[in-house]
């Protein structure tokens, strides 16, 4: 009797460490699962938020396209360089009016650009412009540039200004947002963080 209730009790035994043994393997399968598709997951999460990036800088891109196709400013540039050779010629106040004109289309022009690049990534324009208010559309405008990491060329052609005016308005707008102390910091790294 004795003897069978010894090999009962190891029966149950031997029975628990089967259940353990197999919740423990099930358990194990479980986690590397999960482990897997997690990280999986934030792939995917880091794909997207590339994905949605390069998505905004499209629409940028189109906005941007559909502006500059409708802007006739270079006609107007170079009605701006004859009435400059022949100013002589011509009265000051048609001169002022036609400059005032120009003026008033380039801040448009500016205002379209501006319009459209809010839609894309709002939330970092109105960091930046709570953060520093001082500071224009082009300004503005030239930031969310520099933080997407948008080649060279194509800010000049936006903003219609060589590589030296370029260099010039980054250095001033560095100044605005960094102050003149922080020559170590890297305005795109500052602006990317925001």
């Amino acid at each position: 009797v004795l003897a069978e209730k010894e090999k009962e009790h190891l029966r149950d035994r031997n029975r628990s460490l089967w259940y353990f043994t197999i919740s423990l393997t099930i358990a194990l399968t479980a986690s590397i699962v999960a482990l897997y598709f997690s990280w999986i997951h934030r792939k995917l999460k880091v794909k997207n938020a590339h994905l949605s990036e390069e998505i905004a800088k499209t629409q940028w891109g189109f906005a941007l396209s559909k502006e500059l196709i409708a802007d006739n400013s270079s006609a107007y540039e170079k009605l701006e360089l004859l009435l400059t050779k022949n100013i002589k010629l011509i009265p000051d106040k048609v001169y002022y009016e036609f400059e005032n004109s120009l003026k008033a289309q380039k801040e448009e022009y500016s205002q379209r650009l501006f319009s459209a690049l809010t839609n894309i990534d709002n939330n970092f324009i109105e960091k930046l412009q709570h953060k520093f208010p001082d500071l224009n559309i082009d300004e503005v405008m030239l930031a969310y540039m520099l933080r997407h990491e948008w080649d060279i060329n194509d800010i000049a052609q936006v903003f219609r200004i060589t590589f030296e005016a370029f260099k010039k308005r980054k250095y001033r707008l560095k100044i605005k947002i960094l102050g003149v102390d922080n020559n170590k910091i890297n305005l795109e790294d500052y602006l990317s963080k925001m």
